[in-house]
């Protein structure tokens, strides 16, 4: 959790965020969704800087993709409605530019 707090300080997070993290550093090996455990820090500032891509949802949260080399696939970051608050990062199999 320090990590992610260190490189997105600017920034407001959720509680489902933290505990994404807080898991990935307690359960590495364990965890259900590998796929999100292995997602940095780094690339959610990646996907918030160089968005390829930007929707706002009806709940008016608001979704930046952006594509990510190391795993060559796009990075979703669901920001809350504020524009700020980090709610929500997946790597989305789905999403075609």
């Amino acid at each position: 959790m320090e990590g992610l707090s260190r490189v997105i300080s600017p920034l407001k997070i959720t509680t489902a965020l933290i505990v994404s993290v807080v898991r990935r550093e307690l359960r590495r090996v364990h965890r259900k969704r590998a796929d999100r455990a292995a997602i940095r820090d780094e690339w959610i500032l990646t996907a918030l800087q160089n968005t390829t891509a930007e929707l706002v949802q009806r709940d008016g949260r608001i979704r930046h993709w952006a594509y990510i080399v190391e795993v060559a696939r796009y990075l979703c970051v669901v920001l809350l409605a504020d524009g700020v608050t980090v709610h929500h990062a997946f790597l989305d199999r789905r999403f075609t530019p």
